[in-house]
């Protein structure tokens, strides 16, 4: 029998790690092409750029979908929607600056919300 968090041979397992995140580096204007599901997008540009949100019909992401987006660089991010998508945000769809982090949430076929360091 095995003692919990060591595997044949007495060597101690390395747990999975379900609090990461693969971090997605754009440095220009992006539109979600599918893989970033659970990821971070991190958006690295000195000049004001665009994250599209794609319609279900285009790239269908799961509901329950969340995606992380920073704005790493200087340049603004502006979070945008696609050809009948609505997203859904109580301070607005820009981030608030350098740094900022906010995080989508896909809650139906063309809805999500977006929320954290986010401004008008």
């Amino acid at each position: 029998m095995m003692r919990s968090g060591f595997s044949r041979g007495g060597r101690r397992r390395i747990p999975r790690n379900d609090y990461t995140s693969q971090s997605i580096v754009k440095t220009a204007s992006f539109t979600l092409i599918g893989h970033e599901g659970g990821r971070t997008v991190r958006m690295n540009s000195g000049s004001a750029n665009t994250l599209t949100v794609p319609p279900a019909s285009q790239v269908p992401f799961p509901i329950d979908t969340f995606i992380n987006v920073e704005q790493y660089g200087a340049g603004q991010t502006t979070i945008t929607a696609g050809s009948g998508v609505t997203i859904r945000s109580r301070n607005g769809l820009k981030m608030a600056g350098q740094y900022a982090v906010a995080t989508l949430h896909k809650i139906d076929t063309n809805e999500w919300v977006l929320g954290g360091d986010v401004s008008t």
